[in-house]
């Protein structure tokens, strides 16, 4: 996996931006509302058996996209099961190995595409359908996705508008305007595509 501080921007700006936003105000995207969102739409295809790829807990992205998974589950009435990684490609192989080592899930939510994308390519290599097997969904929305098959369900994060408005709070900030000292969240949206499906045991025939 690599040292994840070297590795975190891999898991888009999001991630980048909101490394600092624990010491520093910042432009950030709505994380636990993108992760509810995500995790009911698992919920709502029939998944009762959905675990989740998330970052180090060090970063404030990842606490608050688990936080948004958790609340699904607990309303649910469901056993919520979190491994962890680093924002990497490789960090997202690794945890959907060891997820599906043992009592494989129906569907996994993960919290950036960076690491569903290897988790997509984990289960490719292991001959697992997707989302026949397994349903994976994502959390950014980067433009990568458009090349990859099957294209994955994700929440979308407006990520030139995230950058263009740090440009314009470090400007305020320079001109001694208090009003950049607050985190601003920017909204989100549930993106869904081909990678996530009614689990095959509970479809019925015809």
């Amino acid at each position: 996996g690599g040292n994840a501080k070297n590795h975190a921007h891999c898991g888009g700006a999001g991630a980048a931006l909101a490394r600092r936003a624990g010491r520093w105000p910042a432009e950030v995207p709505a994380n636990r509302i993108g992760a509810r969102l995500v995790s009911d739409h698992l919920l709502s295809r029939g998944h009762v058996k959905v675990a989740m790829i998330s970052g180090p807990a060090s970063l404030r992205t990842s606490r608050e996209r688990e936080l948004g998974y958790l609340e699904a589950m607990k309303l649910a009435g469901l056993k919520p099961v979190i491994v962890r990684a680093d924002f990497t490609l490789a960090g997202g192989a690794g945890a959907m190995a060891r997820l599906i080592s043992g009592r494989p899930p129906t569907a996994v939510f993960v919290a950036s595409d960076t690491m569903a994308l290897g988790a997509l390519s984990e289960l490719g290599r292991r001959g697992v359908r997707v989302p026949g097997d397994v349903s994976v969904a994502g959390f950014d929305d980067i433009p990568a996705l458009e090349f990859i098959h099957p294209r994955l369900t994700t929440v979308h994060v407006r990520m030139a508008e995230l950058g263009a408005a740090g440009v314009a709070r470090l400007l305020r900030l320079l001109d001694g305007d208090d009003r950049g000292l607050l985190t601003r969240v920017h909204p989100v949206a549930l993106v869904v595509r081909e990678s996530t499906a009614r689990p095959r045991a509970i479809s019925r025939p015809g």
